[in-house]
């Protein structure tokens, strides 16, 4: 591209496919990097264009004006119209817009410089996804476009990059064993089968030769020749600020592992130039610190714990994080004198953190010294047990103890009691009773017990049997519950059989004396037809209506990952690629992780502003004007304006809003309209209130996480009670014998 740039050449000379706008948008920003970065090509005036159906990624569905039309210091150009006036060089775009691109009348202007040779390359990322249906019609478009365009087979250099595909020399025999048919016959390497993938999707000869795998360097090549032990700092100091970031943190980090310190040298520079001074200054301190780690046994001990991983990972699964910090203090001697595994995890941390910061220099450019990356790896919590014990411990129901029994376990969102979802199974009860204990034996078959619950139209199964572990403490803290419970016969459950009995002893069945005392509650009633129908609730309230089954599914705990991995201050380039089944399974999925994250960050962001104003806590009144005016100030984890952070906060039924779409739109720092920002107000007020109010007793809410509460005036609360009680005789006279303290803690 710039051979012919240089030739005056105009017209596109590579386009490049992605299979998402995502990946487009991102590799768009990494080109405007790499041409403004480079003099050659800046001053040549290569030109890197994104033709998707979003002009500004950040704003589906934009206008038509949307969008950069020039080349920036990391972006490229979006503006479809710029680029229809000057194609550039480099296209990127996806398959389906490429083929609008050939079709549609009014997008004909971009290739009209592209004479036959001008168009000389032909880039599909992530290769392995074109396979199937897809497949076939990319390979048309392909052949569409060199007959379009008028390409010769053999003048289009074509390739395809993927970070998937097996480059393994794997032998696979092409028509069967060679022992089942008598004869050898001709082995088909990876390389073969991927190098005719290519050529029939390319239409163009491409040889196995042509397969480039990767070259991965060994940890000795990485490691200095003589490296050097470290001193291990406190755990104390590795741990995170909560006002420090990724890059912050790990500056701090350096410095408390005695590596190169970061003293930026900016201050002489011109504000035109600061931010690439800058730049240049933290890719200097980062080339130091890969130089500095390539120099410790402990960096080299980590690379081999990962080289011995990945040859375990063949028989034994992934590496966890618990055994990687188990498998470094194994080889560490400096790890033998800290106590605790917590500890020693704090001090693998913060030197990962010191490796992902770290550069090397490679074709002149600082990159990564080695890629860093942790999967979280999330199983839904469906048919999740609690063992049947004195003290909570859980179990998936789908793999049963061997010595203990598992049984569904449920919550009281009205009162937090939590316990085990049972049902009666009559067929032992006489032996029980043989045995001259009023007992009964409860059936641990999970399937029949959530039949029995869920039953039909949402009616229980009068089987069904509702038991928590009763609470001694709550004996010992009031004894007004020691009088009353005294006269009463308790209820035990005999863990190993499953058997509840009236009064302490051992367990009818077996004589077994494990047991421990519970709360039971197997209440019945009859409908209007006279069938017997269960009305179990709450063991230690009552409640029916709070009662709910501990699960969780995949998009429930995915929301929940991404609000906890963009809500931290350490994730600086918060981004996010869900993968789904289909489009309808997408279209759901991104409705649900924006209605759901909205929650979790909303609590996150009040939680910080009410923590900020210390004892005097923030007037429900003011909550709305204090989110937007805390989370506009420019610190670390805060968006530092008022229009990102009215785009973080305001509730997902208002992005369409037009008057909040119009100011979003608009460019510069000015502040939003006066009218716009009480209506934001109001509702994040109405919001806070909803969270303690209305739907304080729904999901992860403030007030029952502990975390914040609504607080009241009590001088407020002394003259309303004064001024009620003057008219209390007017209503009942009954009512003026309660008390101040009923009447406040009615109020």
């Amino acid at each position: 591209c710039l051979r012919a740039r240089r030739e005056g050449q105009k017209g596109i000379k590579a386009i490049i496919l992605y299979p998402m706008n995502a990946l487009a948008a991102d590799q768009e920003r990494r080109f405007g990097k790499l041409v403004w970065s480079t003099p050659e090509l800046k001053d040549a005036g290569i030109r890197v264009g994104n033709y998707t159906g979003r002009y500004d990624p950040s704003d589906p569905g934009a206008s038509a004006d949307s969008g950069t039309k020039a080349m920036g210091r990391d972006h490229g150009i979006s503006n479809h119209a710029a680029q229809q006036e000057e194609p550039p060089d480099i296209l990127l775009t996806n398959y389906k817009m490429l083929d609008f691109l050939l079709l549609r009348p009014q997008d004909q202007a971009l290739w009209r410089h592209n004479t036959p040779g001008v168009l000389s390359y032909l880039v599909l990322d992530e290769l392995h996804t074109y396979d199937g249906a897809q497949g076939s019609d990319v390979a048309c478009l392909v052949r569409r476009l060199k007959e379009r365009l008028d390409i010769p087979t053999g003048e289009l250099c074509v390739v395809g990059t993927s970070a998937t595909l097996d480059d393994r020399d794997v032998n696979r025999d092409s028509t069967g064993s060679g022992a089942e048919s008598g004869k050898a016959d001709a082995a088909e390497t990876a390389a073969d089968r991927l190098a005719r993938f290519a050529q029939t999707l390319f239409e163009e000869d491409v040889p196995a030769e042509a397969i480039i795998g990767e070259d991965r360097l060994t940890v000795e090549e990485i490691i200095a020749p003589e490296p050097q032990e470290v001193s291990l700092p406190p755990a104390a100091d590795c741990i995170p600020a909560d006002d420090e970031d990724a890059l912050g943190y790990a500056q701090r980090q350096a410095i408390v592992w005695s590596g190169p310190g970061y003293d930026p040298t900016t201050a002489d520079t011109p504000d035109a130039k600061r931010e690439e001074a800058l730049e240049k200054s933290l890719d200097g301190w980062a080339l130091r610190l890969g130089e500095w780690l390539r120099g410790t046994t402990l960096f080299r001990d980590l690379l081999r714990v990962f080289q011995d991983a990945e040859e375990e990972t063949k028989t034994s699964g992934p590496l966890t994080w618990q055994d990687l910090v188990t498998w470094i203090a194994r080889k560490e001697l400096a790890f033998q004198e800290v106590k605790d595994a917590k500890s020693s995890g704090i001090l693998v941390a913060s030197f990962c953190a010191l490796g992902a910061q770290a550069k090397e220099l490679r074709s002149g450019y600082a990159l990564p010294l080695v890629p860093t990356q942790v999967q979280l790896w999330i199983r839904e919590l469906r048919r999740l047990g609690r063992v049947v014990a004195d003290t909570p411990a859980f179990q998936w129901l789908d793999e049963p103890l061997a010595d203990r029994e598992t049984l569904p376990t449920f919550h009281c969102s009205e009162c937090g009691e939590s316990g085990w979802l049972a049902l009666h199974d009559p067929t032992k009860d006489t032996a029980i009773q043989a045995q001259g204990v009023d007992g009964f034996h409860l059936s641990s078959d999970s399937k029949r017990i959530y039949q029995g619950w869920f039953g039909f139209s949402g009616r229980h199964s009068p089987h069904i049997v509702l038991i928590s572990p009763f609470a001694q403490d709550a004996l010992a803290d009031d004894p007004k519950l020691v009088q009353t419970t005294l006269p009463f016969v308790h209820d035990y459950l005999c863990p190993h059989k499953l058997v509840v009995r009236k009064g302490d002893g051992p367990c009818p069945l077996t004589g077994d004396g494990q047991r421990f005392r519970v709360r039971v509650d197997r209440k019945i009633r009859k409908d209007d037809k006279g069938n017997l129908r269960g009305d179990q609730g709450c063991p230690g309230c009552g409640s029916k209506d709070g009662i709910f089954i501990i699960g969780a599914q995949a998009a429930t705990l995915s929301s929940l990952a991404i609000d906890e991995l963009f809500g931290s201050t350490l994730n600086a380039d918060p981004k996010l690629l869900a993968f789904t089944d289909s489009v309808q399974d997408a279209s759901h999925r991104a409705g649900f992780f924006t209605a759901r994250t909205y929650q979790f960050t909303l609590r996150t962001a009040l939680q910080h502003v009410i923590d900020d104003a210390g004892v005097d806590g923030v007037p429900l009144a003011e909550a709305g004007s204090r989110l937007l005016s805390w989370w506009s100030v420019a610190q670390v984890g805060r968006p530092g304006h008022i229009r990102e952070a009215m785009a973080a906060l305001i509730p997902p039924d208002l992005h369409e809003y037009r008057e909040f779409r119009e100011y979003r739109d608009q460019d510069g720092d000015t502040p939003p309209p006066d009218g716009l920002r009480r209506e934001v107000e109001d509702r994040l007020r109405w919001e806070v209130t909803s969270e303690f109010g209305l739907m304080q007793l729904h999901g992860r809410t403030l007030e029952p996480s502990g975390s914040s509460t609504l607080g009241w005036d009590p001088d407020l609360i002394d003259r309303t009670i004064e001024n009620q009680r003057e008219r209390l005789p007017g209503i009942d006279t009954l009512l003026t014998s309660i008390s101040d303290e009923a009447f406040r803690l009615w109020i």
